[in-house]
């Protein structure tokens, strides 16, 4: 019997990470968005501003920070990979979409459904939100590394004689 080949399992790897890099940072471009809608409802309910003002400052350097951690995991820690890429590309290509059809007509008969709700709830976020530059980022991110060419397989090494 011949041991598995440890390099079969890493591209599946660098899916996980990617895939889970994308949805992390998701997740907490979506958190940043609702705790500053919050703070914002508090700030004109109580005049309270500076909370508001100090998680402002601070989320384009956290945003900055994991747009750096993001393209060292694309570009550094992962083989090179297309669907790597692709996983990058995809999810930042659907979230501008849904940006874009502000600008053309949406079905009525859609909008209450999922896809509708999810629409909604991405346009009341705004361009100036998380979500949208960090999905500017990931099609930038996903398109640079899909123009990349994969990594060459290593030669096998020869067998002793």
């Amino acid at each position: 019997m011949s041991k598995a080949d440890p390099s079969h399992s890493r591209p599946t790897s660098a899916t996980a990470w990617s895939a889970a890099g994308v949805a992390l940072s998701f997740l907490l471009a979506v958190a940043m968005d609702v705790v500053f809608r919050s703070l914002r409802a508090y700030a004109q309910s109580t005049f309270h501003v500076l909370p508001g003002y100090l998680f402002q400052a601070a989320t384009p350097l956290i945003l900055a920070g994991m747009m750096l951690a993001l393209a060292w995991l694309l570009f550094i820690k992962l083989e090179r990979s297309r669907i790597c890429a692709y996983i990058f590309l995809l999810p930042g290509l659907l979230v501008l979409g849904i940006y874009a059809t502000q600008f053309v007509g949406f079905p009525i008969s859609l909008r209450r459904t999922f896809f509708g709700q999810i629409r909604y709830f991405v346009l009341d976020l705004g361009t100036r939100s998380s979500l949208f530059q960090l999905a500017s980022f990931w099609v930038v991110a996903g398109l640079a590394a899909s123009l990349r060419p994969n990594q060459p397989k290593p030669a096998a090494p020869m067998p002793p004689s």
